[in-house]
């Protein structure tokens, strides 16, 4: 991985290419492939693991839960996600790992800002018995918004 001017890890292009022919190669198996990549994108920002609760409240706005269960089922079907093993709350992560940070740095400046502050204000609401546990992840959400002094609050 390659540190960018920004401070964040990129991957190298021909990494990008690779994990990109198997992303596209997998999606166009389904029938929804646009659904499917966009809440890819979506868990994206949550990290590696993701714990499938947080993704219902980061999407509730347009996806009920019956929807987010299908397509979530297509995604661990098309090997684009694993669910977790392990202890815990319910979670998933993307198969490879890697394609979570190819997925998140194809978003638009806007929707990355706008899905980080829905994000941050998901685990805030989710976590409030457990900040402690949450606190690095909210930091991670409060600097890609921009704002390095509330992240640095958190972690």
């Amino acid at each position: 991985m390659i540190a960018s001017v920004s401070g964040e890890a990129r991957l190298p292009m021909p990494l990008r290419d690779m994990l990109a022919v198997g992303l596209e190669t997998r999606l166009a198996r389904a029938p929804d492939a646009e659904g499917l990549r966009g809440l890819l994108q979506d868990a994206s920002v949550l990290g590696a693991v993701v714990p499938i609760a947080l993704l219902a409240r980061l999407v509730a706005d347009r996806l009920d839960q019956a929807t987010l269960d299908a397509r979530l089922d297509q995604l661990l079907d098309l090997g684009l996600l694993t669910l977790r093993d392990g202890p815990g709350a319910e979670a998933v992560m993307f198969s490879p790992e890697l394609l979570g940070d190819l997925l998140r740095a194809s978003l638009h400046a806007r929707r990355a800002k706008r899905l980080h502050q829905r994000a941050f204000e998901a685990r805030l609401a989710l976590g409030a018995d457990h900040l402690d546990a949450e606190a690095g992840a909210l930091g991670d959400h409060q600097e890609a918004l921009g704002d390095r002094g509330a992240a640095a609050r958190w972690w």
